[in-house]
């Protein structure tokens, strides 16, 4: 009797030490909800997210990455990413404003004076960024998406061609405000409804980059881009404070150690960069056109940006006013 009590104690244990061992060795899986097209850069970006993320923890945690806006528009994934369902978003930037209007100056047309003071802007920017959402969950850093412009279903001679029509806006009061002024009617949609919109008639007009525009097919739906240059836009990578909360010590560094390297601003410009130098031959594949605007039209444009800062800080608040300080401040080290 006492060697089968023995026995069966000492199954238990095992039992109970092997049980131990396999869940401290339990695969985390992590979503990464993304509305970038599969195989895209963005794609392969986030991919190797999940590489680094993989190396970093031992293998505890692996990283599933839904592209195509699988799991839902940027908004959608990103409620579910501050209630903890999905684990990591990546969006456009405009998305991540919508729950923290502290940001918004990043969409303010004209802060951005050049390509070479945004990319020097652009890693400064991440801890003070990091700081302004950390109510919401760690910020992982910026994603290049390319300069904003117009893209049009129709050509147009002017700028002035394009007052009346309907304009597929960011969901911001800066960019709303930017295109009325510009006599346009602003419809603020998702990126991910823009293809139905433009299909539909429901606008004739597109706010976007010109990697979105090519890599989402939209060049074929409105085929004349119009180099407004109005904004630079970036997307961002958030980890919601209720999957960050629940993840061990060993856990965080190692995320963070994936999102400093990952989200690298120079690294990724250089992928970017080859990908960003083939757009204008992809899009003339896709019977699309890239027009240059007159220096007239650049500067209606570049007035009607500067004309609504202010309006939109006044709708926005302190906490917006007061990141633009710090983005301009950031952007007197960084010459045009």
């Amino acid at each position: 009797m006492k060697i089968g009590k023995m026995l069966t104690k000492g199954v238990l244990a095992l039992t109970a030490s092997l049980s131990i061992a396999v869940s401290a060795h339990a695969q985390q899986e992590l979503k990464f909800a993304s509305v970038a097209p599969e195989n895209s850069v963005w794609f392969k970006m986030a991919q190797n997210y999940g590489r680094l993320i993989s190396e970093y923890s031992g293998g505890n945690l692996q990283l599933t990455v839904y592209p195509g806006a699988q799991l839902g528009a940027q908004d959608a994934t990103l409620s579910q990413a501050l209630r903890g369902r999905i684990e990591v978003w990546s969006g456009g930037i405009v998305g991540l404003a919508g729950v923290a209007p502290e940001i918004s100056p990043l969409l303010f047309p004209g802060v951005f004076e050049s390509s070479a003071q945004a990319n020097c802007m652009f890693p400064l920017l991440v801890e003070p960024t990091r700081a302004a959402v950390a109510h919401l969950g760690e910020f992982g850093g910026f994603v290049p998406v390319g300069w904003n412009n117009m893209a049009s279903v129709n050509e147009l001679t002017s700028i002035a061609d394009a007052a009346g029509q309907n304009m597929r806006s960011l969901p911001t009061p800066v960019a709303v405000q930017l295109w009325q002024q510009l006599g346009m009617t602003s419809v603020p949609l998702d990126t991910a409804e823009t293809g139905s919109a433009l299909s539909t008639g429901m606008v004739t007009l597109v706010d976007t980059a010109m990697a979105f525009w090519v890599a989402t097919g939209h060049a074929e739906l409105a085929p004349h881009y119009y180099l407004t240059q109005h904004n630079y836009n970036v997307g961002g990578v958030l980890i919601g404070n209720r999957t960050w909360d629940a993840m061990t010590d060993e856990q965080r560094d190692a995320l963070r150690r994936a999102n400093d390297e990952a989200w690298n601003w120079e690294s990724l410009m250089s992928v970017f960069s080859g990908f960003e130098s083939r757009l204008a031959e992809i899009a003339g594949g896709q019977g699309a056109t890239i027009h240059e605007l007159s220096e007239e039209d650049r500067a209606i444009v570049r007035a009607a940006g500067e004309a609504v800062w202010e309006p939109a800080l006044e709708e926005l608040g302190e906490g917006a006013r007061a990141y633009l300080k710090t983005m301009l401040e950031i952007r007197k080290q960084c010459p045009a």
